[in-house]
């Protein structure tokens, strides 16, 4: 951690602003995520949220060459972890950075220790979770979420559309139609999931409405 108070701040704000998960707000968070790390360069939570904005650009789209925001998401952290290996959140967006280059093999270590480092952390069991089926791991995705689930009940929306898809590839149908039904502003692929858990179930009425 940091021992510079104005570095801290920054990282505060950052996170704030990171959570809306708007173009504007991420945009805020990156530069204030930027101001922390050249206050301390040694200080790896800000990388590991440097690391986050990144991945958010991604997987929303904000960004018109992905081939380097997964770049600099990989950079910062591998940033992250070799400053402090001992955080599990770090091994996560380290996981997650593998995850989207197509590395899987090199994915599942990270996500393996930052479930051992963080083991009662929510957010870090959700995200390794909703990351398992897409490593060949369906089971311990369900697993994972639901112990996310036990230890924050009181979770954030984006919980709502990975367990949805967790519950979906781990072949509990039923579950995931509960949280499908979740989804606030559902888009097509919302739609489509949906349809297809009740397919499953035989509620074929159900199914085609979706």
């Amino acid at each position: 951690p940091t021992k510079d108070l104005r570095a801290f701040d920054f990282y505060l704000l950052a996170y704030d602003a990171k959570q809306t998960l708007t173009r504007e707000g991420l945009n805020k968070a990156e530069d204030l995520f930027k101001k922390s790390i050249a206050i301390d360069p040694d200080f790896a939570r800000a990388y590991v949220g440097l690391a986050w904005i990144y991945t958010f650009y991604i997987y929303l789209g904000f960004t018109d060459n992905v081939a380097k925001t997964l770049g600099d998401m990989t950079a910062a952290a591998s940033s992250a972890v070799a400053l402090d290996p001992n955080d599990g959140e770090g091994h996560l967006a380290l996981g997650a950075a593998m995850g989207f280059s197509g590395e899987f093999e090199k994915a599942v270590p990270e996500f393996r220790r930052a479930e051992e480092l963080a083991p009662n952390n929510a957010d870090v069991l959700s995200i390794s979770g909703a990351w398992a089926p897409w490593l060949g791991q369906p089971d311990r995705g369900v697993e994972l979420t639901e112990r996310a689930l036990r230890l924050n009940p009181h979770h954030p929306y984006w919980y709502v559309p990975m367990a949805r898809d967790v519950y979906f590839w781990g072949k509990d149908f039923e579950k995931a139609i509960v949280y499908a039904k979740r989804i606030t502003n559902p888009v097509p692929y919302d739609w489509a999931t949906r349809a297809a858990a009740a397919a499953y179930l035989g509620r074929m009425d159900e199914a085609r409405a979706s």
